[in-house]
């Protein structure tokens, strides 16, 4: 193992605590980079500097819940080749490490495929699997480096890009934790509209997918453009149109004219559910 510790240009001492502990450990290589390389710069600088077979982020603000964490995210994966990613349910604390609640989008433990985890998280306009601290992957695997471009879901399109290569194991039991502080980018990237942006350059890109008339049926292809009609309005034109070029026009007034007959029928369930929840 070795552990690395890259400094984006810290004005908090943290220089000075990193080379008391790299004093102590000789696993421990560091650096403090010549000019500040933002969040994407950054991971890429320790994806590159990584001479090891598995990577395993853990970011300042983030901690590990035990000493087994490692071990057991790596023997999974080097236990069935056909895995890219292995993520894991976390903890989410505040600035204080006290525990707020846990978070597990994927439920029980186990393995799925990766274009279908693709899907899902496309559908949902989330990352299903969790930030860097949450997943192990293989260097190989990731060599391209993170989408510099993005801002706030260069993780998600990384692990979509691992996900195209493989399949998704996932442990139910929060291996990690994910500190929520008013400081952090996430807060900072609130109302700026990057996140939309950023969901809408992920969806045009994958369901362009040569792969996606295997794994999406025509209903379900259907169902993401209603979402995307109604989560993103007129923003979403041309991730919508890149849908609708994997339909035929028969296929996509079958599904219309379903959706049209089925759709006063749900809401009408919706209502007696809420009614009897009510009641």
């Amino acid at each position: 193992m070795e552990i690395l510790i890259s400094d984006d240009g810290s004005t908090d001492g943290s220089a000075e605590l990193i080379r008391r502990y790299a004093g102590r450990d000789g696993r421990i290589r560091w650096w403090t980079n010549p000019r500040n390389l933002g969040i994407g710069g950054n991971w890429n600088a320790c994806l590159e500097a990584a001479r090891a077979d598995l990577i395993k982020y853990v970011f300042q603000d983030d901690k590990l819940l035990g000493p087994s964490v490692l071990r057991r995210m790596a023997t999974v994966l080097n236990e069935d080749p056909s895995l890219s990613l292995v993520a894991c349910a976390s903890q989410r604390i505040d600035a204080g490490s006290r525990l707020l609640r846990v978070r597990n989008r994927l439920g029980d433990s186990g393995v799925w495929d990766g274009k279908e985890i693709i899907l899902r998280c496309l559908d949902s306009a989330e990352n299903l699997i969790g930030e860097p601290s949450a997943v192990l992957f293989r260097k190989a695997q990731a060599a391209r480096g993170f989408d510099a471009r993005m801002v706030q879901m260069l993780d998600l399109e990384m692990w979509l890009h691992l996900l195209e290569q493989g399949r998704l194991a996932h442990i139910a039991e929060p291996l990690c934790a994910f500190r929520e502080h008013p400081g952090q980018q996430t807060v900072t990237n609130e109302g700026t509209g990057v996140t939309v942006r950023e969901s809408l350059m992920l969806a045009e890109g994958y369901f362009a997918r040569p792969w996606l008339k295997e794994v999406a049926r025509p209903r379900q292809l259907f169902g993401f453009m209603y979402t995307l009609r109604k989560r993103y309005g007129a923003q979403a034109a041309a991730a919508r149109a890149v849908i609708r070029r994997n339909m035929s026009t028969p296929t996509y007034a079958r599904c219309w004219l379903q959706y049209k007959i089925s759709r006063p029928f749900q809401h009408l369930w919706r209502w007696l559910r809420k009614r009897g929840q009510s009641g």
